[in-house]
């Protein structure tokens, strides 16, 4: 899913601090700790915790380092979760005046297709109070943006969701 075609100021990607990662450095540090309590150097249990510790190290430091993105609302702070959805192409018309005059009860009425000649991209907040929808149209290859990206705010926002919820969207 392509998001990047989507660009607005007020949605910002915020690095947050990976679970497992803590967990794997943990468990590095205790595999490590384990090794220098050991006195017996005749086992193979001081090289198996040294290379369980180094592994874990490692992965757990890399997705650290990774970390996990996660879209926000400047605004407020709301998450933004990224949808597309694809339709028959005769539904554009019917797509582009419901974004235009703001009825989105239709919605959940147009044709759904696993690939179609209409894709909307959306990006919704989880508070359902910011919307922002671009309309594209499948050109030989590609998808052509058409139109200007529209943002819908409070019940705009609401009754934009709420839409593609009810349409099984």
């Amino acid at each position: 899913m392509k998001t990047e075609n989507i660009i607005d100021p007020d949605i910002v990607s915020k690095k947050g601090i990976s679970t497992p990662a803590i967990v794997m450095l943990a468990l590095a540090v205790i595999s490590f700790a384990l090794l220098t309590g050991i006195d017996d150097k005749t086992t193979s249990l001081p090289v198996m915790l040294m290379t369980a510790g180094g592994i874990l190290g490692a992965v757990g430091l890399i997705m650290l380092l990774a970390g996990k993105r996660t879209l926000v609302h400047a605004p407020t702070g709301s998450k933004v979760r990224a949808r597309v959805l694809t339709f028959e192409a005769e539904e554009l018309d019917k797509l582009q005046k419901a974004m235009e005059t703001r009825q989105f009860t239709q919605l959940g009425r147009l044709r759904q297709q696993d690939s179609g000649g209409v894709r909307l991209d959306m990006l919704l907040t989880a508070d359902n109070r910011y919307a922002l929808v671009s309309l594209y149209k499948y050109v030989p290859f590609d998808y052509e943006l058409v139109g200007e990206p529209v943002k819908f705010h409070d019940e705009d926002a609401a009754s934009f969701a709420a839409a593609m919820a009810q349409g099984g969207a």
